[in-house]
């Protein structure tokens, strides 16, 4: 097909340079290095890869050429928000007793729960800025307790 060509002759013009075990320098697609890279990632205890379909469409949309920047903005928030749930799933929490409505002249004491851990974000690239507000309005600390972190 000619998405294959496409992909074939734009694979070819990205190359990496690298010395191989004989010292000779040989020619590395920049797919293939990036496939090693996620290998060695994906081998890291801390990384988690979500195989959701409704990730995966929503990443297709980020990544696709005719994503317009509004569309690119709302699609980025979602995932957002999917990630950072699964990303804050680990947290650790204290119970807090807390008072719940039950009838409209009375309420009950019941348990509820509060973070315990302090939450740094630190955003990478441009995409990461715009993760950034999701993630505070997930976040259900005070702004006093997450310290942001933007680095260059």
């Amino acid at each position: 097909s000619s998405e294959g060509r496409e992909s074939h002759s734009s694979n070819q013009q990205l190359k990496k340079m690298s010395p191989s075990p004989n010292g000779n320098i040989e020619m590395e697609s920049a797919r293939a290095v990036n496939e090693k890279a996620k290998s060695r990632l994906l081998d890291h205890p801390n990384v988690n890869v979500s195989h959701h379909p409704i990730l995966s469409h929503k990443t297709s949309v980020l990544r696709s050429v005719t994503t317009d920047a509004p569309t690119f903005r709302r699609t980025l928030r979602s995932i957002t928000f999917h990630l950072g749930y699964e990303a804050t799933s680990v947290l650790l929490t204290k119970p807090v007793p807390i008072t719940i409505p039950s009838r409209p002249d009375d309420v009950v004491q019941d348990v509820g729960y509060r973070l315990t851990e302090r939450i740094c974000l630190i955003p990478i690239l441009r995409s990461g800025l715009g993760m950034v507000e999701p993630l505070l309005e997930l976040l259900p600390v005070s702004s006093t307790d997450v310290k942001v972190c933007l680095l260059q």
